[in-house]
């Protein structure tokens, strides 16, 4: 069971459908984006550098996570992130997985401020920050779950 978590953490697929139970690895939905023929507004694209971006439609809502910088200091990898709702609300908490599979949560007393660690936004708002992570020098995966513990977004830090 923990490498099909790691497995689907590291690939960056869904961990749990809006209906509740966990799907088998083989079975997991490819990541989506929104297209342009959807009907769902694209979510603002924050200014600054961007590294990478992905637009995610939840059960909550729709928008984009993208990722403005990282690097390591004393430790920890940081991450700046900007967090933006097109529809609805979405519940957050952001957390990272590195290529064995290994979880880490955020450490807020060691983030820099302004921090981009849980919460829930509205449709309209972005949110800039950061985000920091006791783990080793190396890839991870950034995960954005939601309050009903669904696998939002996810992309690679390298």
């Amino acid at each position: 069971m923990a490498a099909t978590v790691a497995i689907a953490a590291v690939t960056g697929t869904a961990l749990f459908t809006a209906e509740g139970p966990r799907r088998p690895a083989s079975e997991s939905p490819s990541p989506s984006t929104v297209t342009s023929e959807s009907t769902v507004p694209p979510a603002p694209v924050p200014s600054g550098p961007t590294l990478s971006s992905i637009d995610y439609v939840s059960s909550e809502g729709s928008g984009r996570l993208t990722i403005t910088g990282h690097g390591r200091s004393d430790g920890l990898t940081l991450v700046e992130v900007a967090l933006s709702a097109a529809t609805g609300y979405q519940s957050f908490t952001l957390m990272a997985y590195d290529d064995r599979g290994a979880q880490y949560d955020a450490v807020s007393d060691r983030t820099p401020s302004p921090q981009v660690i849980s919460g829930t936004i509205a449709a309209g708002e972005t949110l800039q920050g950061n985000v920091a992570f006791d783990a080793p020098p190396g890839p991870l995966v950034l995960v954005l779950v939601n309050d009903r513990y669904e696998a939002v977004a996810a992309l690679r830090v390298s």
